[in-house]
Order: C-alpha cells, then structure tokens, then sequence
C-alpha cells in the first residue's frame, strides 16, 4: 500500500498523505548516492542529508518532498525512513524538522553542523512554537 504521494502547492512540492496513516508508520525513504559536500550540485543543495561526519545524501525518491514544521508530524529513522510520530489524515503534508540536532552529535561533531544560508527561509508552518526563520539549528535532547 501507498501511504504517500506528491502534490504541488504554493510553495512547491510536498508529500502528502494518500491515506489516513498511524502513527509509527514509515511512509517514504531517503535513498540516493552519497557525495561529499562539495560535490552537491547547487540545484540539490536544498535537499541533501547529512548522513554522517562528512557525507550527504541526494535524496532520488519522493522523501525529497518532504517539508518542514516546527512541530513535525514524522521523524526520520536510522534507515533513513520517514516515520509517523502522529495519525496523519489523508490530504495532510509528511512534516519533518529541518533544523532540529541531537546535542549530543553536535557536540560530538560540530565541525559537521554547518548552516549553509540556502537552507535558510521563513517558516509559514502555523504552529504555536514555530521559530519563524529557520536558519541555523535548534538542539534537541536524546
């Protein structure tokens, strides 16, 4: 079963749920070569994962679409799954949180942590916590 799908909308593209999904539930997975930073082409540099010290990801599935909210509605597992951590009704966007950092990997490796200003835009999630500007990381707890 497909629990996700691409539409467009003002702002570009997002991925959607194509059903009513529960959470925990992997919907979508990062996959894609993995390249040095300086060997990202610029018109990936808005998608790319960091995936470990010195590699980044080009996402080539439609988890590339997945967008930003201050209170996201999935995470990304250590597969590089996208998963549920609320229901999702059908019709709603797959949310993630571009910025959020485990203190404990940036810490460990801040050297990694850069923040590029081309990731940096205005946040119109609508959450009661949302940040506004997304430009640099927010560390989270473990």
């Amino acid at each position: 079963m497909s629990f996700a799908r691409v539409t467009e909308n003002a702002y570009g593209k997002s991925l959607v749920a194509a059903v009513d999904v529960a959470a925990g539930v992997a919907v979508a997975r990062f996959e894609g070569p993995l390249v040095l930073w300086d060997a990202v082409p610029e018109s990936e540099v808005r998608h790319a994962l960091l995936i470990d010290d010195t590699h980044w990801l080009i996402p080539h599935t439609d988890a590339r679409y997945v967008n930003h909210a201050c209170t996201p509605n999935c995470t990304i597992d250590d597969a590089l799954n996208i998963v549920t951590t609320a229901p999702v009704p059908a019709g709603a966007e797959f949310a993630i949180s571009y910025n959020d950092a485990r203190r404990s990997e940036f810490l460990a490796h801040p050297e990694s942590f850069f923040w590029d200003a081309r990731w940096s835009f205005d946040c119109a999630c609508g959450a009661a916590n949302c940040q506004g500007r997304i430009d640099g990381y927010r560390l989270i707890d473990d």
